[in-house]
């Protein structure tokens, strides 16, 4: 995932953690969080990803600009809208996920 995110600096700071010292990564932790509640087999729709990001305290504008799945060692594929697994649940790894933070002002 690649992710322009507009939040707020007096919630946020420029590294994505809280300003007040409670989460060093809330945007990746509700990222991860959302990825969980899906069951197995299930589709991901990023409409509803963004949906989730919404809720984060300090985010004002979430914008997926490149979503890539996948399985094994078969090769990347882009996507836009959903992606249904080829088996299990879906992940992510900490070096699949760039999130570009941007003040809101």
């Amino acid at each position: 995932l690649e992710i322009d995110l507009y939040y707020n600096p007096l919630v946020l700071m420029a590294n994505g953690s809280r300003v007040d010292g409670t989460s060093v990564t809330p945007v990746a932790d509700a990222i991860r969080s959302f990825l969980a509640s899906i069951e197995f087999d299930s589709t991901l729709v990023l409409a509803y990803l963004t949906d989730a990001l919404q809720k984060v305290d300090g985010v004002v504008i979430p914008v997926i600009k490149t979503a890539q799945y996948k399985y094994g060692d078969l090769a990347w594929e882009t996507f836009d809208v959903m992606r249904r697994p080829l088996a299990g649940y879906i992940r992510i790894a900490d070096e699949n996920l760039m999130i570009n933070y941007i003040p809101y002002s």
